[in-house]
């Protein structure tokens, strides 16, 4: 489980960020959004399979 996964995983899981956030923003601010949670997502923890918070967060509301 302390793997990290194979690179299409972390390609679906931008994809499906990308297209949440422009659900929600409907704007350029997606783009931003996704282009920064791209580059600190390893910090964010994503590669142990954990969402961020404000993710599941959003989707609760």
């Amino acid at each position: 489980m302390a793997e990290t996964p194979p690179a299409t995983t972390r390609l679906v899981a931008f994809l499906l960020v990308k297209v949440f956030l422009i659900i929600n923003f409907k704007s350029h601010v997606a783009e931003i959004f996704t282009s920064i949670f791209f580059l600190v997502q390893p910090r964010l923890g994503l590669e142990q399979g954990h969402l961020p918070v404000f993710l599941t967060k959003r989707q609760k509301v």
